[in-house]
């Protein structure tokens, strides 16, 4: 059993008042690691009969995270509701600048948040934490016009903190890398395409399959570029595998294939952003 230490304690313990100051919430829910911490908090604190997860579903997330949300949410006995959400259709989202997070962000939250409402819940939760001010994040501005509450984030806890609880929770995806939506891969000023977010999906679920993880497949125009674990990285420049994995991406539409040597890295693409734009 792993100790929660009382610094951490004190943090939960914010994290608990202010929401049963909500007395009911819904909660954005993608399954991945920390919103299914705050999905596990908020049935904790409020009660099931006061929760409900609601999930969105569309081309923009990758299926296998559709699927997990399903198991973790029947898991923790929660009340759960899909969402197909087609943010692909929004001329911003398509057109890829650095600000399709804002409105990728605004469209879906409101379609959340309507959907509570209809249900008779007036407040929506958001899986932000601390560390997330630390990243380029246009989506966190969506979150604050729709006065969507973050209870990790307001109360500091931080990524790492999450994986703690999750882990002592029991809850299966404590250690999972973060896997945010699929056009996340995709160089800005790339049109973004429902057909290239299922080659981007097939991708991944392929090498995966490979045992590869955590894995990105980055696009560059007609080049897939795979950011992979340092130590795996080899295995994948190595025959038969090499011709195993380009054959694979060339048969999904990739004429190129290239493997990045410095490894996965969170949000990688904002490299690529001015040196002006400013974490959110």
């Amino acid at each position: 059993m792993i100790d929660i230490d009382s610094q951490l304690d004190e943090k939960l313990q914010r994290a608990r008042t202010n929401l049963t100051e909500l007395g009911k919430a819904a909660v954005a829910f993608s399954g991945g690691v920390d919103s299914s911490c705050l999905l596990k908090l908020a049935l904790d604190t409020l009660g099931r009969d006061n929760v409900v997860a609601i999930s969105a579903v569309g081309p923009v997330f990758p299926a296998y995270q559709q699927e997990q949300a399903r198991r973790i949410a029947s898991g923790l006995h929660a009340r759960h509701l899909e969402l197909l959400v087609e943010v692909q259709r929004l001329p911003e989202f398509v057109r890829n600048t650095p600000q399709r997070c804002y409105h990728c962000k605004t469209f879906l939250m409101t379609r959340i948040r309507n959907l509570a409402r209809e249900q008779g819940f007036e407040h929506v939760l958001a899986a932000e934490n601390a560390d997330d001010a630390l990243d380029y994040r246009p989506g966190h501005r969506a979150l604050q016009e729709l006065g969507v509450h973050t209870p990790l984030k307001d109360a500091q806890i931080s990524k790492a903190e999450i994986r703690v609880l999750s882990r002592q929770w029991g809850l299966p995806n404590w250690a999972e890398p973060p896997s945010p939506c699929l056009a996340s891969r995709v160089a800005y000023g790339q049109t973004i395409t429902t057909e290239l977010l299922q080659q981007i999906d097939q991708a991944e679920a392929f090498l995966r399959a490979e045992g590869f993880e955590p894995v990105r497949v980055r696009v560059h125009g007609p080049v897939a570029r795979l950011e992979l674990a340092a130590g795996q990285i080899a295995r994948a420049a190595e025959l038969p595998m090499r011709e195993k994995i380009e054959e694979k991406l060339r048969e999904l539409g990739f004429a190129f294939t290239a493997v990045d040597l410095a490894g996965y890295r969170y949000g990688n693409l904002n490299r690529l952003l001015p040196q002006t734009a400013e974490p959110q």
